[in-house]
């Protein structure tokens, strides 16, 4: 209700009243947390929710004197001791702040806070996170006030949070200086050691970067890379980079590097099915007989046989672990499936033999029974 009157506010140009009001929620919300379990986010949610149409009151052109109210209201919000141990919601805070500076002196004052905010914190992943936003509020600042050469410059000192990184590569993409593009994406590869996705992002920067420039060596080592990280999109792009007579001798090798990984990477099955290669699929199915479901219609009808006796395993399997109704409805499922892929006489049998094991289920009996041959 508090929120619906402060949203009515905000729409009438009350901006003072509803900036109250969104405190008031604020207030009210984060002593909650800690006598309040939020294991659904119900109190996260709302608070959340406050943040967000703060920002968007900010955003919407405030007159001079509300925009000037609203500013110095957030920035003593943010220091609050309440939002102590919240840091993410304090930076939130500071960024809507952020967009209601609208000269030097308040700059001044807002930097002078959010210098004191950066001199918490410390070297933990969420502190790195945390510095990066108020790297990107600084930024915002510098190219308000100071224009576009400046903020490349800061831009270019803080090159190492990724999402400056992120934002010279998109720029030097612009250009066309591909070079550079290679260069802090492998800078980031380096600095970003461990964190996987960051890698993949930049590795998908540096591969755009060769594909536009014409490097096809380069390109088609690092689709490698992504295949044997498990991507077929890179599988099917390295493919087409070859001729067909070229790529009959590239295959095997890579195939090869493929299944010498420790594990099977999701891309393993996809590529031995755009190659045609049955008899390998064949093996892979056997080691994981639940994916029979998944690909038995690439292994027929060449091998029929086989196919209907991985079926018949998945099933027993699944009947050994199965406990309740639902698991035996699941188990008929797949004797239909198995059925509709010709295997009737087969599919008979299995059920005979499931009521034979399991004499003492008769839900699973009642289940089976319902099947139709």
């Amino acid at each position: 209700m508090v929120l619906e009157r402060a949203e009515q506010a905000a729409t009438e140009g009350d901006y003072k009243r509803a900036l109250e009001l969104y405190l008031c929620v604020l207030h009210e919300m984060l002593p909650l947390l800690k006598s309040a379990d939020d294991s659904g986010g119900d109190v996260g949610s709302v608070i959340n929710h406050s943040l967000a149409a703060l920002a968007e009151m900010a955003d919407s052109g405030l007159p001079t004197e509300a925009s000037a109210y609203c500013f110095q209201k957030l920035l003593n919000e943010a220091a609050r001791k309440i939002y102590d141990g919240w840091s993410d919601w304090r930076l939130s805070l500071l960024e809507t702040c952020a967009n209601l500076v609208n000269d030097g002196r308040q700059r001044k004052i807002f930097e002078r806070q959010l210098n004191s905010t950066v001199e918490e914190l410390n070297d933990s992943w969420s502190s790195r996170y945390l510095a990066e936003r108020i790297a990107a509020i600084l930024h915002r600042l510098i190219l308000k006030f100071e224009g576009e050469v400046h903020a490349a410059d800061f831009l270019e000192q803080n090159i190492n949070f990724p999402l400056f990184r992120e934002k010279a590569i998109e720029a030097a993409m612009a250009n066309k200086d591909y070079d550079r593009v290679e260069r802090l994406a492998l800078e980031g590869e380096q600095r970003d050691r461990g964190m996987h996705g960051l890698i993949n992002q930049w590795k998908k920067a540096r591969y755009e970067a060769y594909r536009l420039s014409g490097q096809l060596d380069k390109r088609r080592n690092l689709a490698v890379e992504f295949i044997l990280d498990g991507s077929f999109d890179y599988y099917k792009e390295l493919k087409e980079s070859y001729p067909d007579k070229e790529w009959a001798s590239v295959y095997p090798g890579l195939i090869k590097a493929l299944e010498e990984q420790k594990g099977y990477q999701d891309n393993y099955p996809s590529i031995l099915i755009e190659e045609g290669e049955q008899k390998k699929l064949l093996e892979y199915v056997k080691a994981r007989p639940a994916y029979i479901t998944r690909y038995y219609q690439h292994l027929l009808p060449v091998f029929r046989n086989e196919v209907d006796y991985l079926f018949i395993q998945h099933i027993l399997d699944e009947a050994q672990r199965a406990g309740n109704r639902k698991a035996y409805r699941e188990i008929c499922s797949l004797i239909r499936q198995f059925l509709k892929i010709g295997s009737s006489e087969k599919a008979r049998q299995v059920v005979s033999q499931l009521l034979a094991i399991y004499p003492r289920k008769p839900a699973f009996k009642e289940e089976l029974l319902k099947i139709k041959f």
